[in-house]
């Protein structure tokens, strides 16, 4: 029975050749398509997914007042994770993250060759456990042990020191600061919202130090107790607000927590 099916088909592809060409073809270029777009949909629905606790983890925004008509900003004063940190006890950790200068290009120097970069990131000692970094040299325990210590990723550390060993490395920037290299960590993905090349301790800082809640330049994110309530979460950090803010002063109304697998799709809005 199935041999007179396989003649039958057979007589009808070779009878009708230009109907099959034209079948086959539109069958191979709709699963070409298909495939297509399955792998780019999963890449993006993938961002962030990588982290153990990804599920737990938030990054918090803030509702402006009109005076900025009313945008969703993603970064926040520096103290709003500290006091996030003590006020709430289902925040389990929370980390601060500020490019240096705000973002401007820095001026490296190690050795006697001279870089550019812009992937300069302060940031609190727990972006390390909080994002999984693993580390290729010296460990995540005591990369900020010592003041002024600086840690890098494993292409930051190839660009600047090829295959050698970073550790104890000096490395000065815009010719005023001057940073030891504490440790390496494995490049993090290409589908991570954290993008960071190098990491230095905000706490070294005047980022870290002068503690306000006016100027908002730092993106800050919390890890939650797993059966934390996000409203009531939500609620508790922005009562912080009226504790800490004077009503002439403020300029933001309440604090948004923004699921860490949701930042990559659903921050066309947010400044």
């Amino acid at each position: 029975m199935i041999k007179n099916y396989i003649k039958i088909a057979w007589r009808n592809i070779v009878t009708n050749k230009l109907f099959t060409t034209l079948n086959i073809a539109g069958l191979a270029i709709g699963m070409c398509v298909c495939i297509t777009l399955f792998a780019c949909i999963s890449y993006e629905l993938s961002f962030d997914r990588m982290y153990k606790n990804s599920k737990n983890i938030y990054r918090i925004n803030m509702q402006t007042t009109a005076q900025y008509n009313y945008k969703v900003w993603a970064q926040l004063p520096n103290a709003v994770g500290p006091a996030v940190a003590q006020a709430i006890p289902e925040v389990k950790a929370v980390t601060r993250l500020i490019k240096h200068d705000f973002g401007a290009r820095v001026s490296l120097k190690t050795d006697e060759k001279n870089f550019t970069e812009k992937g300069l990131y302060m940031a609190d000692s727990t972006v390390f456990s909080m994002f999984d970094m693993r580390f290729t040299e010296g460990n995540a325990h005591a990369a900020f042990i010592q003041p002024k210590s600086i840690v890098l990723s494993q292409a930051a550390k190839e660009r600047l020191y090829g295959k050698a060993s970073a550790l104890g490395k000096i490395i000065y920037v815009n010719n005023r600061d001057t940073l030891h290299v504490s440790g390496v960590y494995a490049n993090l993905p290409a589908n991570s919202t954290i993008d960071c090349d190098m990491i230095y301790n905000i706490m070294d800082t005047w980022a870290g130090k002068n503690v306000y809640w006016s100027n908002a330049s730092y993106e800050t994110y919390c890890l939650l107790q797993p059966a934390a309530s996000i409203q009531r979460v939500q609620a508790q950090a922005t009562a912080l607000i009226d504790k800490n803010v004077a009503k002439d002063q403020k300029y933001f109304t309440r604090f948004l927590f923004q699921p860490l697998t949701a930042i990559h799709l659903y921050s066309a809005d947010i400044r």
